[in-house]
């Protein structure tokens, strides 16, 4: 055979031995794959705080999340006696009056006991924390949350001296279970040594208006406390100083102060009286409240804000800061957590909001001529003042200048029973734009030509006058 013949054919047996090969070991790994796949597990144990359980793989990592959000809360709830040592040196500085108020067999007595008296009962290893006190206030709470004010908003005349004055107003009416706090508060603390409890230091009062969008504004404004008012003399409440460990006795006098004499005027501080601008006689403020109000009741509390604008949206929300009845009482609170003597409130959550008020603008006017040669035109304002409606006249008022604006007016004073003429306020909010002096119109199938303004009014949005309706509308009876 010839040599080339006797190559070729081992080059032919080598090739499809390495195929063979190869082959063989495709099968190998499909077959060892299969057998991976078909005898793996599909359950495995998983242990989830009660007993073991077969989950499958893809539910093992919710398992276990639910399992530890399980451990946690167990946790959370648990209550430890965590185990204190006494600070004998402070027992003795704040029972040096009563030695027999403590335990006296752990150290010896550098003077001779006073004469013998009932023995006072102290509990040992009992602290207490602002934040218990907190969770008190939520628990008398039967929805969780303070129920939302009661409001009425609208202007009122109230006398000034000799004279009545004009007034915007929201009175805002609300009432907080002090009593029942007060029980809460005596249970909680009935082992301790402080005897402060429920004392309002302020009410934290805040309002937000509705912007032109629609929606509240972003960030509350924070009313300024209402001054009190005691004997129809505005008066100043004691400010309880920070307690810095030494000076017990000036705070706890100035929370003895609040205590004894201001609880009343911060919650229900008085106000002054509204006028009837047809007879100019007064009458409380309240009797203007449509809802009604129990002024004997101790529960109840009120502010009042005189920052309203007309047109505008308001409402209001509030909470009671209480002085902290654990301040200055070091020997209440844990020698770990020296700063819950040293707090000086406890707030109440915020109240949720009340309904929203506004007060329907007062200043209208009337277009009433046109001056093409000064590019300029007259209107007439009228307004409120004083319960009655004044007018004033306008002249040349030219684009790009307010409509309206401060101007002197004969008013009549229902207190001083007598018309004077003062500055009175008849600004519109409106800002003249521009002026066509050849306007045209139709009425019917007649082609008319009139004067028509064009100007912003008090919320931005532009707006259009004719003079011809203007002059209608002005001249004709008021329904």
């Amino acid at each position: 055979m010839p040599q080339g013949k006797i190559g070729n054919i081992q080059e032919v047996i080598e090739q499809h031995v390495e195929k063979g090969v190869v082959a063989l070991c495709a099968i190998f790994l499909i077959v060892a794959v299969g057998r991976w796949v078909f005898s793996s597990p599909r359950t495995m144990e998983l242990y989830t705080g009660v007993a073991i359980e077969r989950v499958t793989p893809a539910d093992v990592d919710a398992r276990i999340l639910e399992t530890a959000k399980k451990v946690k809360a167990q946790a959370d709830a648990a209550e430890f006696d965590r185990p204190v040592s006494r600070d004998y040196l402070s027992e003795i500085r704040s029972r040096r009056g009563n030695p027999f108020a403590v335990d006296t067999s752990k150290f010896m007595a550098i003077l001779p006991p006073p004469e013998p008296r009932e023995i006072d009962v102290v509990v040992e290893g009992k602290y207490f924390s602002p934040d218990v006190l907190a969770q008190g206030i939520r628990n008398i709470l039967p929805a969780g949350e303070l129920p939302a004010p009661n409001v009425w908003a609208g202007r009122t005349l109230y006398r000034d001296g000799e004279q009545a004055q004009d007034a915007i107003v929201a009175h805002v009416v609300a009432s907080f279970p002090l009593g029942a706090l007060q029980k809460q508060w005596d249970e909680t603390l009935k082992e301790a040594n402080t005897g402060i409890r429920v004392v309002v230091a302020d009410v934290d009062v805040e309002s937000q208006s509705r912007l032109p969008g629609g929606q509240w504004a972003a960030n509350p404004v924070k009313l300024a406390s209402v001054p009190v008012i005691i004997d129809s003399a505005p008066a100043t409440p004691p400010e309880v100083p920070d307690y810095d460990g030494t000076n017990s006795q000036d705070v706890l006098q100035a929370v003895q102060v609040l205590t004894d004499s201001w609880q009343g005027h911060l919650l229900r501080p008085e106000y002054r009286q509204v006028l009837d601008p047809s007879t100019g006689d007064s009458a409380d403020w309240w009797s203007v409240f449509p809802e009604g109000i129990a002024t004997d009741d101790p529960n109840a509390l009120w502010f009042h804000d005189e920052s309203l604008r007309a047109v505008l949206e308001y409402r209001y929300r509030y909470r009671l800061r209480l002085i902290n009845p654990l301040l200055a009482a070091d020997g209440d609170v844990h020698p770990d957590f020296p700063d819950h003597a040293r707090r000086r409130f406890v707030n109440t959550e915020w109240s949720p909001w009340c309904r929203a008020v506004s007060v329907k603008g007062a200043t209208e006017f009337f277009f009433t001529g046109a001056q093409a040669s000064k590019n300029s035109v007259n209107v007439m304002v009228s307004t409120l003042a004083k319960g009655q409606i004044v007018q004033a006249d306008f002249k040349e008022v030219k684009p790009g200048q307010p409509i309206g604006g401060s101007q002197e007016a004969d008013v009549y004073d229902p207190v001083a029973k007598q018309t004077d003429s003062e500055p009175v306020d008849f600004s519109t909010g409106a800002i003249l734009v521009g002026i066509n002096f050849d306007a045209r119109l139709y009425q019917g199938a007649m082609r008319l030509k009139d004067t028509q303004i064009l100007y912003l009014d008090q919320h931005g949005k532009l707006r259009t006058r004719l003079l011809r309706l203007d002059r209608a509308s002005r001249l004709s009876p008021t329904p």
